[in-house]
């Protein structure tokens, strides 16, 4: 947390600027575990394995009844996303798989494919802000994921039902939009020389 809220990066060498918001969810196990590291980090783990669950849970709400929800669910945190991420000690894999079942929800609403008869626009665009903010907040590319899935969602919605996907792509961007918003002022550094976008060209170089 002191990290957050200090306007030095500690990494490499060093340099001004706000930290990522990632360092606040960070910040908070320690705290749930009374400092102690190791348990902080599986708390962590478990938090984010779970949540996961949870989103392909509430993903498939929509589509099968309770048992096949369970099932889904019990798949998606057994599947590869979380085996990648715990192999790799990766939290950006983790926190995406945790996150990106409920992206996909709100974008599945957004964009037509399921929609409530109690539906509500702005709720749905701000779950994906959020979730979607969530997410990059660990991988800053992945706002393009979410952008990417919207587009392609809006496009085959619109190929299918004969109608313009333009409102679809309107609340697809505005809820990744929204999301960067979130992020502010670090996400404002990313498309500076040495940001985190950045960084993720010169690793996948």
């Amino acid at each position: 947390l002191s990290a957050y809220l200090a306007p030095w990066w500690d990494v490499s060498l060093g340099q001004p600027g706000p930290g990522p918001p990632a360092l606040i969810a960070l910040g908070v196990f320690p705290l749930l575990a009374f400092g102690l590291e190791g348990l902080a980090q599986k708390l962590l783990v478990v938090a984010f394995v779970c949540l996961s669950g949870a989103g392909a849970h509430r993903l498939m709400g929509d589509l099968v009844p309770l048992p096949g929800r369970w099932v889904a669910a019990s798949i998606y945190v057994l599947g590869g996303v979380t085996y990648v991420g715990l192999r790799q000690g990766s939290l950006a894999t983790l926190a995406l798989g945790a996150a990106m079942p409920f992206g996909l929800h709100a974008l599945l609403r957004i964009t037509g494919w399921t929609r409530p008869a109690a539906y509500d626009p702005g709720a749905e665009i701000a779950r994906l802000a959020v979730f979607a903010g969530f997410a990059a907040a660990f991988s800053p590319g992945s706002l393009g994921l979410y952008l990417g899935a919207g587009v392609l969602l809006a496009a085959a919605r619109g190929l299918v039902s004969w109608t313009s996907p333009l409102a679809s792509l309107g609340g697809v961007a505005a809820g990744v939009g929204a999301g960067w918003l979130l992020l502010l002022p670090w996400s404002g550094t990313w498309f500076t020389p040495g940001g985190p976008l950045d960084l993720v060209a010169a690793q996948a170089d």
